[in-house]
């Protein structure tokens, strides 16, 4: 089975949701498993896993931390264990983090709406 972590549907939202993570998940991350935490994308290093953080003026809690999109981050086994060991903890404002497992047969692409994410097989599509 393959793990891979998805922002789920964040409660009382009506579907609207997004993938952040939190102070304690970014402090998981770092300390614990020694990724990187850049605010300037002029200092990124892409060799090894990273968490970008920035002022957001439209939520509360003003800054937003992410990780880029790849499948290689969303399947590193330190994301995973981060929101296994805290769970709601590791999810940042309006955002709902969970694991889903999939056979490891499966030609999988992350696909989203509005922030919520869901695991489909590959296959083709014409846009």
């Amino acid at each position: 089975m393959v793990k891979i972590v998805i922002s789920a549907e964040y409660e009382g939202t009506g579907g609207i949701g997004n993938f952040r993570l939190s102070d304690e998940a970014v402090d998981y991350l770092v300390s614990k498993k020694g990724w990187a935490c850049y605010t300037n994308v002029d200092e990124i290093d892409e060799s090894k896993p990273y968490i970008f953080q920035w002022e957001n003026h439209y939520i509360p809690c003003k800054v937003e931390y992410v990780i880029p999109v790849t499948t290689e981050l969303r399947t590193h086994p330190d994301l995973i264990a981060c929101v296994e060991e805290l769970g709601k903890e590791a999810s940042g404002y309006y955002s709902n983090l969970k694991v889903v497992e999939i056979p490891d047969t499966i030609d999988w692409v992350l696909k989203q709406c509005n922030g919520v994410e869901w695991i489909a097989e590959r296959h083709q599509e014409w846009h």
